[in-house]
């Protein structure tokens, strides 16, 4: 049997990737990275947006919100209330909502729901069960249907006798004019007032270029939803929505994420906004340590690397693990991103290309790793934007295919040592197959927008892979995710996702004459 196929044991990646954490961040573990053996999957611990049934669906539709106060609305998730498909119009099916139940007791609504909508229960079933410490970190506070489920869920917590104790960040960046009180407010506007729940709500930044930007939602040390998915109504669950994904686990990963998050709020609870549900009360204690923790082994559980950056506050480990988890790679690298680049506008570059990165993917092509790229496309945006916020709705950086593929051929001829003698033109051609995002035999949406992709994946060897919210773009944030080396694991999460990302996405590779 192979190594890798022994549960809790660490395969080649596994050994790489920590003796890499070790050697940079020795201190650090047990902080900003944590390693554990015991972790484990339910049968939907892949959360994809749009959902996985979508694949190869030309067009994704969502029936039209409705406006409070109008006939047969629901007033907080904006969706009709139905009995039937009959009522939905060709946007929507009729379906009932775990997230719609603010109050124990309550019955389910139905609703004409999207093509995604029902993967607000998913958030709202792990949120509910917290029983003593509820962790929830986001690059904004949740909004449209994501804010109504949240708050329907921190409702059915606070009416229990002892509820637990919540914790919500948030990244406070420029130009978004996060208010922790707002926030607050509206997550908590149907607490009771007697409610014995504590609960806490503060912002990230540290200078004016580093901010949260880790998606956590963990729960008592047992239960963690991690990836890059923000809570963001029209970009995910409306038209033109984007790809993305996270995973759901169960083990003692999921007090690493307490513990990452613990980090931020040492920051937070120093140098940030802050607001609590409790007049007064100010910052909450950190959550215990895993060591303090009495989460059983699980048997037969999946080795699990938790791994954060701080940005400008602290450490960056990481960054570190998935350039190992690249360089270990023997025979392919299978990854997805939104760009490779820095932000470019009206032709300007606004930062400079990860050349840690690109250096260790050069290193891999040349040794003969076979490595499948694919890109969100050029000018796409998320959702429906209007022409004042599509800036913040894009999910390009603003470089071509062809413009990711003479970076990489250029800083090969300039870096030769990188290709061991070879020619960077041929290896690059060769060996890097870079695609843009697509999800169906069309290339566009029916509307004419760009596919966006924002998912954040490395999987290397079909033996372990990473998931999260750090880009390989360079950005200085606060970023979380998993490093899962389990072989059988990450077949079962390229066999879901990936197989069909190439699947349709190979059919657009780079238009590159040179290659010819």
């Amino acid at each position: 049997m192979d190594e890798a196929d022994i549960a809790g044991q660490s395969s080649y990646l596994g050994r790489a990737v920590e003796k890499r954490l070790t050697e940079t961040f020795p201190d650090e573990r047990g902080k900003t990275w944590a390693a554990s053996a015991d972790n484990t999957f339910a049968a939907d611990w892949i959360q994809q947006v749009p959902v996985a049934a979508t694949w190869g669906q030309t067009a994704l539709e969502s029936p039209p919100e409705c406006t409070q106060g109008a006939p047969a609305c629901e007033p907080d998730f904006k969706l009709r209330v139905c009995e039937s498909d009959a009522q939905c119009g060709a946007g929507g099916r009729c379906k009932a909502l775990a997230s719609t139940v603010a109050h124990e007791g309550q019955a389910p609504k139905k609703m004409c729901i999207g093509h995604s909508d029902e993967t607000l229960d998913g958030i709202y079933d792990t949120i509910l069960r917290g029983k003593r410490n509820v962790d929830i970190t986001s690059l904004t506070p949740p909004d449209g249907r994501y804010e109504a489920a949240v708050r329907n869920a921190v409702t059915r917590l606070s009416e229990r006798a002892e509820p637990p104790t919540v914790r919500m960040l948030f990244g406070d960046f420029p130009g978004e004019f996060f208010s922790a009180k707002k926030t607050e407010q509206a997550l908590t506007r149907d607490v009771p007032a007697k409610s014995p729940l504590r609960l806490v709500v503060g912002g990230y930044r540290a200078q004016f270029s580093s901010w949260n930007h880790s998606k956590i939602i963990a729960v008592d040390g047992k239960m963690a939803l991690s990836g890059g998915t923000n809570m963001w109504t029209d970009h995910y669950l409306q038209g033109n929505p984007v790809r993305d994904i996270s995973l759901r686990l169960s083990g003692t990963a999921a007090w690493d994420a307490h513990v990452y998050i613990n980090q931020l709020w040492d920051h937070v609870c120093k140098d940030g906004e802050i607001a609590s549900l409790r007049a007064g009360e100010g910052c909450l204690p950190n959550f215990p340590t895993r060591e303090a923790s009495t989460t059983p082994a699980a048997a037969g559980g999946a080795k699990v690397f938790a791994v954060g950056r701080l940005g400008k506050i602290g450490t960056n480990a990481s960054t570190q693990a998935l350039l190992a988890l690249i360089d270990a790679s023997k025979k392919s690298l299978r990854i997805a991103q939104q760009d490779l680049g820095p932000i470019k506008r009206i032709g300007i570059s606004f930062g400079e290309w990860p050349e840690p990165v690109m250096a260790a993917l050069l290193r891999a092509a040349a040794r003969g790793v076979d490595i499948q790229f694919v890109l969100s496309n050029y000018g796409s945006v998320g959702g429906t934007p209007n022409m004042f916020n599509a800036l913040a709705a894009t999910y390009s950086n603003g470089w071509t295919l062809r413009e990711v593929h003479e970076t990489l051929v250029r800083y090969g001829a300039a870096h030769p040592e990188l290709l061991d003698g070879a020619v960077p033109q041929k290896v690059v051609c060769d060996k890097m197959h870079i695609m843009e995002l697509r999800s169906s035999d069309q290339d566009v949406w029916p509307n004419g927008k760009a596919l966006a992709l924002h998912s954040k994946i490395v999987i290397a060897d079909e033996r372990g892979f990473y998931l999260g919210s750090e880009n390989l773009y360079h950005a200085d944030l606060a970023e979380f995710g998993y490093v899962i080396d389990d072989a059988r694991a990450t077949k079962d999460f390229a066999r879901a996702y990936f197989d069909r990302l190439v699947r349709y996405s190979s059919r657009a590779p780079a238009d590159l004459p040179q290659c010819k």
